[in-house]
């Protein structure tokens, strides 16, 4: 029993009922900040594994195995992605726009270099997720209520929801 209103009870099952989709939306969200949260402790694990194994500390490692394998931003990269996004480049002075322009493809390219490098450490390490995704929302339909074909008892039911405006 959730709540009563004078003899009338509200059971938590139909108030859950009630709110199902936006509780599997929180479901999902939950699950998603744990999955990568997960994902990030497993990188940090990795990387500090394998600095211990070459006797070094994992700013080295990351240096090492990262920043100097990232290749640099050329001119060109940074003229070519100002031409390609023109109309959605904020307006400031050309001098600034590269400057920011060439550290946003700079982080984008580091940051494709360590994820190629998480998965290489990923590929020879031993790592076994158990996280499992939630359930899909499942909702118990009572077949006697609108239109229906078939018999009541078939084992597989199809469902057809639709907005005729």
């Amino acid at each position: 029993v959730a709540a009563k209103v004078g003899e009338d009870v509200i059971l938590l099952g139909d108030v859950e009922l009630a709110v199902a989709g936006k509780l599997a939306e929180l479901q999902q969200q939950r699950f998603e900040l744990i999955r990568d949260k997960l994902e990030e402790m497993i990188n940090e694990r990795l990387t500090t594994q394998e600095a211990k194994r070459r006797g070094l500390t994992t700013e080295q490692l990351l240096k090492t195995e990262v920043e100097a394998k990232t290749r640099a931003v050329t001119d060109a990269d940074v003229s070519g992605f100002i031409t390609q996004n023109q109309g959605r480049l904020p307006q400031m002075p050309p001098d600034e726009l590269r400057g920011k322009v060439r550290e946003y493809l700079q982080n984008q390219l580091s940051g494709q270099a360590r994820g190629a490098y998480f998965e290489s450490l990923r590929a020879g390490g031993k790592v076994t997720v158990s996280l499992q995704e939630p359930d899909p929302i499942r909702v118990v339909l009572d077949l006697r209520k609108g239109m229906s074909k078939g018999p009541p008892d078939a084992p597989i039911v199809l469902v057809e929801f639709s907005d005729f405006q």
